[in-house]
């Protein structure tokens, strides 16, 4: 059974670590090639740490205001995971341009 959800939806064994992260990245007014990316990112990550998860992701987008729908069969979906950065990478690449340690702190 789905649970309401203000912006978006997972169902079955992934759903805690998929809300987990939809919960931290997603951001209201992202537009729809951004929604696609991040929810693509979400599935793949989320089949990489619940064993059954991610064996081809389907997506339905139900648009805000309109009765248009968006369905993107596991084809499609593959496509958009082969050409997402991991999260390790994208995190570590952005540490290393981004953070900013104290003046206490020394890698010894």
């Amino acid at each position: 059974m789905l649970l309401r959800e203000e912006f978006y939806a997972a169902e079955g064994s992934g759903k805690y670590i998929s809300d987990f992260l939809a919960d931290r990245l997603y951001q209201p007014g992202l537009g729809k090639a951004q929604i696609l990316l991040l929810a693509s990112f979400i599935f793949r990550e989320t089949g990489k740490a619940v064993s059954g998860v991610g064996l081809g992701a389907e997506m339905v987008l139900i648009y805000n205001g309109s009765r248009a729908m968006g369905f993107y069969g596991p084809g499609a979906v593959g496509d958009l995971q082969a050409g997402i950065p991991r999260l390790s990478d994208s995190v570590y690449t952005h540490w290393k341009e981004s953070v900013k340690l104290p003046d206490w702190w020394s890698e010894n």
